[in-house]
């Protein structure tokens, strides 16, 4: 009988694991962000905006923020294309000390019309923990890996590269990811590509 509880339990495991989406999208996500929090999360949706420090992946009424690793430069050529991101999701709380840094750069803007946007915002958060304590203001990625759908592959880049070929973003037939040639000629692409380049042959 107590094996049979074992391979039961198991069981229900295996199943609880194999149920688990390998990919979600941004609106699944928030269905029940704090259950991701702290784990290891893959959402693909469509990039909607890029900033200095972060992007936004979603629709635009539901976005999600995600800051990309270190390394990884992503251009605002490719908002509106769908895109992969892999990382841990974390939760922004606001507490006590972050109400005081808050409260310290705000008063450090030299830009009074900005100072002031800024400790109106503060005032809000500071109605809103006294009325609630500590709160999750809302849930990002810290990425470790970015892919786009139709992107480069490494290994294509490279060879162009040491070719003094232009990186580009068409699909070639064999490697399923290529890249394009040159700004001048409009020729052989399979999609639009950016700045009018074309497919390497």
């Amino acid at each position: 009988m107590k094996k049979l509880f074992t391979f039961i339990a198991i069981a229900a495991v295996a199943v609880a694991c194999c149920n688990k989406p390998a990919t979600l999208t941004v609106a699944k996500f928030f269905e029940n962000p704090a259950a991701l929090v702290g784990q290891e999360t893959t959402i693909t949706d469509v990039l909607q905006n890029v900033c200095c420090c972060c992007i936004a992946i979603g629709t635009e009424e539901q976005k999600l923020s995600v800051v990309p690793p270190a390394e990884t430069k992503v251009c605002k050529g490719k908002i509106g294309k769908e895109i992969t991101v892999k990382g841990i999701i974390k939760e922004f709380v606001i507490n006590e000390e972050v109400l005081a840094k808050f409260e310290e750069d705000a008063n450090a803007q030299e830009c009074a019309e900005k100072k002031e946007g800024c400790l109106q915002k503060i005032a809000d958060y500071k109605a809103k923990f006294e009325a609630e304590g500590a709160f999750v203001d809302h849930y990002y990625m810290e990425a470790t890996e970015i892919t786009f759908k139709d992107a480069c592959s490494k290994e294509c880049c490279d060879k162009k590269k040491a070719e003094g070929e232009k990186e580009g973003c068409c699909k070639d037939k064999e490697s399923k990811e290529g890249c394009c040639k040159d700004k001048e000629s409009k020729e052989g692409c399979d999609k639009k590509c950016e700045k009018g380049e074309t497919k390497s042959e």
